[in-house]
């Protein structure tokens, strides 16, 4: 368990250690309150003391449960305390990664995976955190203590527990094993239903206008079904294993109960001791019990602890900020951008996406990329953001290389319009804005270089207008363009657009090009795209094919000489809606 803890923080081992210091010094007392209710009973029923004689002890007996009671509570608290820390950082720290780690790595996993760890997966924890980690402290010390005793005041009842600990504890392992395993299926059958059914959730629209959501309907069904059968197994194997551990305490606190009893019939052992040992044979294994009904509520936080761990140790298929990174000038033209013999594969796999790709942009040109899909387009521009690191050649930056170059800085150079981009809930004003501080007057601006008009998007109250999913919907080229906005608006000298008019109608792409393209002539732009209406009025023209550069240069040169990109132009010119 130790090699799979992550290290805690100061405040953490400060929490953990009252948690468990409280559980345990309230487990121990049952020693003294162990004693003091026997001197209590052996005064009142067989010496016949009086009320007064024995009020001491009852007084002092009383203070025991009082203090018990008090440091049994102290402990709960403490260890709600130190597990809300934890989970509240293991959350944040996950975050983080997944930050760090990029799309590249993120988009390995469904998304589904990811909600359901960084929600109901941390929340499982805390019956780990607050339950079993301090209950563990109790289930050691207590017996120990207790054994002890035992060892000091009856050889008997010590060898009786002595032996039956050992297989209690192998009773525990073995248990542990199987329910290890069946919480780890479990859990499995939870990912692909949290990735499947956020999937459905999202394609929802889609699958209704073609008729096909019955079908995974019936699918989330089959997968819900999967899930209530691990974890059907999963309580049937806890209940049992409680059941027979159970028994088990059962049988051996009855050894210790017949030893004691035959002794103290016959005469050799008298009633104190018999009775204070008997009080306390059940509170020997109650520890041990105890943590032993944890341990099954704790396997979901094992599980959990796991994939926490393995995501930590992923090495992000990025970049990292450098120590003492590098800072350019500040260009309003934007910066020259320099391939030089790129290869990149993907994490997990062995076949480059890239392969010794060259080319140049200058300050304030613009390239256009063109090649079917799969073809290693979008992945020039994640390495360009940082979120992949090529495994052979260099990327440069006016002759500096990327690496070097503080990654925050060149992120701030940077507006990318992904082909999905996201918008919040909240005013069509603060999805363009974000948090940056701008004017009712340079939000409209941005809307109107972007050919977005609130009022043919149906948005009643203009920039108040609280876009929310339900009552106020966008299509697919109204989130494009509303993300350009937003890019227009923080003014950015290094532009990435990934097929920034995919979907819109021509009529619109048409006039979009008319306002964009003067907008990105003034800095530097790489763009993405699939129709030939941007590609005909960049600087450059790079055709890319299974990885490869196959042509690169002016649009105009390309044309004359009739290699791949005129086959695209000629396709285009008969027919304006094929696609590259």
């Amino acid at each position: 368990m130790a090699s799979r803890w992550p290290k805690l923080t100061r405040h953490e081992q400060v929490w953990l250690a009252l948690a468990s210091l409280g559980a345990a010094l309230g487990s121990i007392l049952v020693l003294p309150q162990a004693w003091w209710l026997t001197r209590v009973v052996d005064r009142a029923f067989l010496a016949h003391a009086s009320v007064a004689q024995v009020s001491e002890s009852v007084t002092v007996l009383a203070g025991i449960y009082l203090l018990r009671g008090g440091l049994v509570a102290f402990a709960r608290w403490a260890a709600a305390e130190f597990a809300g820390r934890v989970q509240a950082r293991l959350r944040s720290d996950l975050f983080e990664q997944l930050l760090a780690l990029g799309p590249v790595t993120v988009r390995s996993r469904p998304s589904g995976e990811w909600l359901a760890w960084l929600g109901d997966g941390i929340d499982r924890m805390e019956a780990y955190l607050a339950n079993y980690l301090p209950q563990s402290v109790s289930a050691v010390l207590t017996p120990l203590a207790i054994f002890a005793f035992a060892a000091a005041e009856d050889g008997w009842t010590a060898l009786v527990l002595a032996i039956t600990v050992p297989l209690l504890a192998l009773l525990m392992v073995l248990v542990g094993m199987s329910a290890q395993a069946a919480t780890n299926k479990q859990w499995q059958a939870l990912e692909r239903l949290s990735g499947h059914f956020l999937d459905v959730v999202r394609g929802l629209q889609t699958l209704r206008s073609f008729g096909r959501s019955h079908v995974q309907a019936t699918t989330v069904e089959q997968m819900a079904e999967r899930y209530r059968a691990a974890t059907m197994k999963v309580l049937t194997l806890a209940f049992l294993s409680s059941l027979v551990m159970e028994l088990f305490s059962m049988i051996s606190i009855g050894l210790v109960a017949v030893s004691l009893g035959l002794r103290l019939v016959s005469g050799h052992m008298e009633f104190a001791r018999a009775f204070v040992l008997l009080l306390l044979a059940p509170e020997f294994y109650q520890p041990i019990r105890m943590a032993g009904s944890q341990f099954h509520a704790a396997r979901d936080g094992v599980a959990m602890l796991q994939r926490w761990e393995a995501v930590m140790q992923t090495e992000p298929p990025g970049l990292a900020e450098p120590s003492g990174g590098r800072t350019l000038p500040p260009s309003r033209r934007g910066y020259t951008i320099e391939f030089r013999h790129v290869t990149a594969v993907y994490p997990g796999t062995s076949t480059p996406v890239l392969q010794d790709v060259c080319f140049r942009v200058n300050r304030g040109q613009t390239l256009a990329i063109l090649g079917p899909s799969g073809t290693g387009k979008s992945t020039l521009l994640a390495i360009l953001l940082g979120f992949l690191r090529p495994v052979q050649g260099e990327v440069l930056i006016d002759g500096i290389p990327l690496h070097e170059l503080s990654l925050a800085w060149w992120r701030d150079q940077l507006g990318y319009l992904p082909q999905q981009p996201t918008w919040f809930h909240g005013t069509l004003r603060d999805n363009v804005s974000l948090d940056a501080v701008a004017l009712d007057e340079q939000v409209a601006a941005a809307l109107r270089l972007a050919r977005f008009d609130p009022a043919l998007a149906r948005l009643p109250a203009g920039l108040d207008t609280v876009l929310d999913g339900e009552r106020i919907r966008l299509s697919g080229g109204e989130q494009q363009r509303l993300a350009l906005a937003r890019l227009i608006l923080h003014n950015p000298p290094v532009v990435l657009l990934d097929e920034p008019t995919r979907a819109l109608d021509l009529e619109t792409e048409a006039a979009l090009e008319e306002t964009l393209l003067p907008w990105l002539r003034s800095r530097t732009a790489l763009l993405v795209v699939h129709r030939l209406g941007l590609a005909m009025r960049a600087d450059q023209v790079l055709v890319l094919e299974d990885g490869l550069v196959r042509e690169i240069g002016s649009p105009k040169t390309l044309l004359e000489a009739g290699g791949r990109f005129a086959s695209l132009y000629r396709n285009y010119h008969g027919d304006e809606v094929v696609r590259v």
